[in-house]
């Protein structure tokens, strides 16, 4: 009897124990699942979270360095303007004797430089203009730079000189019909001698203009 007893105890104790393992190994399964679960979700999450950042900081950058880039290469390569050399169109003769930057006055060879300071160069950019009003024609004569050379040893000669090329066209003759294109950077006034009548631009391939008016006035200016 207390065999029996103590038999079925034993068989107890022993289910007991086998239901309390089960229980914990599936509790610890679970649990350890649960963390497995857990932590492979931190991380893709944080994989993902650094995809993010990584696309957000590549973009930013991209953007960045792209504005930056255009900017800088806009900036570097934009074109710089060049100085403009304007054709203008006159018919009036006056208009092609602009003013000088300085003039240069020969008396036989000896030179004289006026420039803009001194009190006789308006009065004599006045005179110049006066004389080439009466002008309607391009001689056909073709005047050397030697040409000119030896009017400036030995005649007396004003030259009109300028910084910068100016481009123009002027209309001539009868009904300003003609077109003759001046490009010159220096204008020669002869005031006595054989080109005495006459405005030579230099340099260009187009003929001397005239006939100008009397020179006397303007010689006598410039002497005294």
């Amino acid at each position: 009897m207390n065999k029996s007893i103590i038999k079925t105890r034993v068989i107890s104790s022993i289910l007991i124990c086998m239901m309390i393992f089960t229980v914990y190994g599936c509790s610890a399964k679970t649990s350890k699942n649960s963390t497995s679960s857990n932590s492979s979700t931190s991380q893709d999450n944080k994989a993902s979270e650094t995809k993010v950042d990584n696309a957000t900081d590549t973009k930013a950058d991209n953007t960045t360095d792209t504005k930056v880039n255009s900017t800088t290469d806009a900036k570097v390569n934009a074109p710089t303007a060049p100085k403009a050399n304007t054709t203008t169109g006159t018919s009036d003769v006056e208009d092609l004797i602009k003013v000088p930057d300085k003039i240069v006055y020969y008396n036989k060879g000896k030179q004289t430089v006026i420039d803009k300071k001194n009190k006789k160069f308006d009065k004599i950019v006045k005179l110049i203009k006066a004389r080439v009003t009466s002008a309607n024609d391009i001689y056909k004569t073709s005047i050397s730079s030697r040409d000119i050379e030896k009017q400036e040893k030995s005649n007396n000669v004003v030259e009109f000189i300028y910084t910068s090329k100016i481009t123009m066209n002027w209309k001539y003759g009868k009904d300003n019909k003609s077109d003759c294109k001046l490009v010159y950077n220096a204008i020669v006034f002869p005031l006595d001698g054989q080109y005495s009548k006459m405005a030579i631009f230099t340099p260009t391939s187009a003929g001397p203009i005239g006939p100008l008016k009397d020179a006397k006035e303007l010689l006598n200016y410039i002497k005294n």
